[in-house]
Order: structure tokens, then C-alpha cells, then sequence
């Protein structure tokens, strides 16, 4: 089935958001890891990552916003996505590039999550059992058997 707002089938497009939510917690992990052996050496070494984290952050968002173009045929959901809050009553100290990045990717991370679940709600899918065929909405709550 597909939905007259992507430009790809709705498991294409939970596919590729799926790999951006991945991607960004990956990002999340590497930041910390690196931001806790930095700072195990000096902050010196953590001003000298913090640009490191920036880019890649950047990168991040860049890959996705494009990714975004593929999916859906409105810009709407990229600007959305780049312009994702990132105040969600977390507080982060120390290195302020560090927590822009967790905070940034943290929120993003939350939008991509929020479109994932739109399309699996308004997605209907036929799988047929034997001689029956059942209609499944969403992530399945709802089950019509249909003979």
C-alpha cells in the first residue's frame, strides 16, 4: 500500500528513517565515548575534539535532510527535522558543543521517531494465511480477518 505523501512505499521509507534514528545514535555514543577519554586526558583535548563532534553532528543532519527529499514529497518534514527543538528538559554540563550534539541529535532522533510511527498508523497491510486474508493497520493492534 502506499501513502499519497512519500515518494517511496511506506516499509521503504520506515526502512530509511530507521537507518537515520541508527545512525544517530551512533553518533550520541561516539561523542560520549570520545568526550569521556578527552576529558580523562585534559579539556584541552576536548576543546581540540569538540569541532570532530560538530562535523559530524553536521554530516549527520546533512545525510538525513537528504534522505528526508527521498521519502516524502513535501519539504515540510525536512525543515521539521533540521528545526527539531532541542530544549526537552535535558540539561547537559560541561562542553557546550558536546551537548549541542547530544541535545541535536537527542530531538531529531524524537522527530524521526514521531514519522516512523505516522507511517506505520496509516499503513494497511493484506497478508494472506491459507485460504484467509487478513488486514492488518498499524503495527497490527488492529486485525480484520477478511474470507
Amino acid at each position: 500500500m502506499s501513502l499519497p505523501f512519500l515518494k517511496v512505499s511506506p516499509e521503504e521509507a520506515i526502512a530509511l528513517i530507521q537507518e537515520m534514528i541508527l545512525a544517530g545514535y551512533r553518533l550520541k555514543d561516539r561523542v560520549n565515548a570520545e568526550h569521556e577519554q578527552a576529558r580523562i586526558v585534559s579539556q584541552d583535548a576536548v576543546v581540540a575534539a569538540a569541532p570532530g563532534w560538530s562535523r559530524e553532528f553536521t554530516a549527520w543532519i546533512n545525510e538525513s535532510l537528504a534522505k528526508l527529499d527521498d521519502i516524502y514529497e513535501s519539504q515540510v518534514y525536512a525543515y521539521n527535522f533540521r528545526d527539531a527543538n532541542t530544549s526537552n528538559g535535558l540539561v547537559m554540563v560541561g562542553n557546550t558543543v558536546r551537548s549541542d550534539v547530544i541535545l541535536g541529535t537527542h530531538s531529531r532522533i524524537e522527530k524521526l521517531n514521531e514519522y516512523e510511527r505516522f507511517i506505520r498508523e496509516h499503513v494497511t497491510v493484506e497478508v494472506s494465511a491459507g485460504r484467509d486474508i487478513y488486514l492488518i493497520n498499524g503495527d497490527g493492534a488492529n486485525v480484520k480477518t477478511k474470507n
